[in-house]
């Protein structure tokens, strides 16, 4: 199996007309040095923004937490890694890929996911 491309931004960035973001994946949102949340997204960028829309009605705790850090967007990087071409079950990918990234950065807001 190929390895993932890993597209490397910033939210502020991320939804620039220029940014490509990758369509589906894995995305790593970070701030100085921790990771803050590992997700999975079969439409990454549509995720991305409704993380990042400021809609009453969402609790978790990730939406809340970019909706605070709205006014620093350029110091939260976003990092994306692109389920490969030659995956043949794409949402297992993204589950699996998902938890080891948990497992290894221990995010501070994936506490629903015990690995």
């Amino acid at each position: 199996m190929s390895m993932p491309e890993l597209t490397r931004t910033t939210i502020d960035k991320a939804f620039d007309k220029e940014a490509l973001l990758p369509n589906s994946g894995i995305y790593i949102l970070a701030y100085m040095g921790k990771v803050i949340y590992v997700g999975k997204a079969t439409r990454v960028a549509e995720r991305l923004r409704s993380h990042c829309a400021t809609v009453a009605t969402k609790n978790l705790a990730v939406d809340d937490w970019l909706q605070m850090m709205e006014w620093d967007y350029v110091n939260v990087r976003l990092d994306i890694l692109e389920v490969p071409s030659n995956v043949t079950d794409e949402f297992s990918w993204l589950k699996e890929t998902e938890a080891a990234c948990i497992h290894k950065f221990s995010p501070l807001m994936n506490d629903q996911l015990n690995v």
